[in-house]
């Protein structure tokens, strides 16, 4: 008899050098609207650096009969023509919105995204917060910015499946994976960090915690003003539960070269003892063990 049980796993992305999609340009001004055109991607904003191009914009799957407004990695070296762009944030994964929907930039510093029907669907929630401008940064980062160009909103404080370069997953924030790589909605499995360390929970009722790592840390309590968190910092991931930057933190997972860790759910055939999983990229590996429930 064939068994089969759910596999959760952060994989790598790995991207070699960059071969361009679109042309850069990194910021817009307030008072700009953009609008689906049924394509499967509508690039808004695109920025890159070494290893990779980012680009802002909707993004659909299949038919394009609906879409997200979302952040992905487009063009690379050494992947086959038929590549598509790999998701890394999303605003609206769970909501998608139809052909016709608009995204408002709107003249207070606020993103809007409207349904074709006007309904709002979501929001940064920045209006009259002196918002001047909008800069997608060279690591995937999308910021919204003042006259004085300090950060008012940004895409890292909202993840969503995906740990990028210099971004801080906090306590009280977590990754949810995906349903599948054709379903970008919420999944089953979620990455949070804790005082403990790095946790790895089934989205069950209540919670049920499978995996967890440097739960032996110890230390004085960190109370900067960053609070604790676990950084993607220099190709690892960095713990700062106890330790504050910059000093040493207090436990590395060290990582390959990659643009990106993103949080999978896939199959495994625990006849074979196999992993069964799909990645649009070129290569990927697991840096967390099965949860066999």
């Amino acid at each position: 008899m064939r068994i089969c049980s759910f596999f959760f796993a952060i994989f790598l992305i790995l991207v070699i050098s960059p071969r361009k999609s679109f042309e850069s340009y990194p910021t817009a001004n307030i008072s700009t609207t953009w609008t689906t055109d049924y394509s499967d991607v509508r690039p808004m904003l695109v920025s890159e650096n070494q290893v990779a191009q980012f680009t802002c914009g909707f993004f659909c799957e299949g038919k394009c009969t609906s879409y997200i407004f979302a952040i992905f990695i487009t063009g690379t070296l050494g992947l086959s023509d038929t590549w598509k762009p790999e998701v890394v944030w999303s605003a609206n994964r769970d909501y998608p919105v139809r052909e016709k929907a608009i995204l408002n930039f709107t003249a207070a510093g606020e993103l809007v995204l409207r349904d074709e029907d006007g309904s709002i669907v979501w929001t940064t929630n920045t209006a009259g917060k002196s918002v001047a401008g909008m800069n997608l940064t060279d690591t995937g980062n999308l910021v919204l910015f003042n006259h004085q160009n300090s950060v008012v909103w940004q895409s890292f404080d909202h993840p969503t499946d995906c740990w990028l370069p210099g971004q801080k997953l906090f306590t009280g924030q977590k990754l949810i994976a995906s349903v599948s790589s054709t379903n970008l909605s919420e999944g089953m499995f979620s990455l949070q960090v804790t005082d403990k360390g790095l946790v790895a929970y089934v989205e069950s009722n209540p919670p049920q915690a499978y995996y967890s790592r440097f739960g032996y840390l110890y230390g004085s309590s960190n109370e900067t003003k960053d609070g604790k968190y676990i950084r993607f910092l220099n190709g690892s991931l960095s713990f700062f539960i106890y330790a504050s930057e910059p000093s040493d933190p207090d436990a590395v997972i060290p990582n390959p070269t990659s643009v990106a860790l993103k949080l999978l759910q896939s199959h495994v055939n625990l006849d074979k003892n196999m992993v069964l999983s799909h990645s649009r990229t070129s290569r990927t590996s697991p840096l967390l063990p099965a949860f066999r429930g």
